[in-house]
């Protein structure tokens, strides 16, 4: 952290300032870096720093690294939380409207920031077999035909009637 913030910043001493760290602190670890990489990372001046051409290549790369890392962590975060990483809805095509879609992702991607969630349509029993066919986890507007006499083992159950947004969501999972 101290060499992208350092490198962020162009100055030792806001890096340091950033990181609630001594300047000589990030002036040290830098140092080890450059030491231990074996290359010059920043040309220094009395008043600033400046990437070398290695230092600018190995910023990039570091950045890489630590939006994956924060990205795992934040994965991984949402697996303990017991959140999907992924859902896909089927809505039937009678119910769908790209306006009242694009509210509903906006609540649910508010209430699950980090839940990839991805939306298609079926025309009436369509609905079921995106569910059967696991090709999605959520349904709404199955018709309730195919549970009146399809012997399906399918549990449903109403979880959310959304005033204004849809007219009425039942929900299959």
């Amino acid at each position: 952290m101290a060499f992208t913030t350092a490198a962020r910043f162009g100055s030792f001493s806001k890096a340091a300032e950033e990181l609630g760290l001594t300047t000589s602190a990030i002036s040290y670890t830098i140092k080890r870096m450059e030491t231990g990489l074996d290359v010059v990372l920043f040309t220094r001046s009395t008043r600033s720093i400046e990437l070398t051409e290695s230092g600018r290549y190995f910023f990039r790369k570091a950045t890489d690294l630590l939006n994956d890392f924060h990205a795992i962590k934040r994965s991984i975060d949402t697996i303990s939380q017991g959140i999907e990483a992924r859902v896909r809805i089927c809505i039937n095509q009678l119910l769908y409207t790209p306006k009242h879609t694009a509210r509903l992702l906006q609540v649910l991607k508010k209430q699950f920031p980090t839940c990839q969630i991805t939306v298609t349509t079926e025309v009436y029993n369509g609905v079921w077999d995106a569910i059967i066919n696991n090709q999605a986890n959520i349904a709404i507007g199955a018709p309730d035909t195919l549970l009146d006499g399809g012997g399906n083992q399918l549990i449903t159950r109403r979880l959310a009637r959304f005033a204004g947004l849809l007219p009425s969501l039942r929900i299959i999972h």
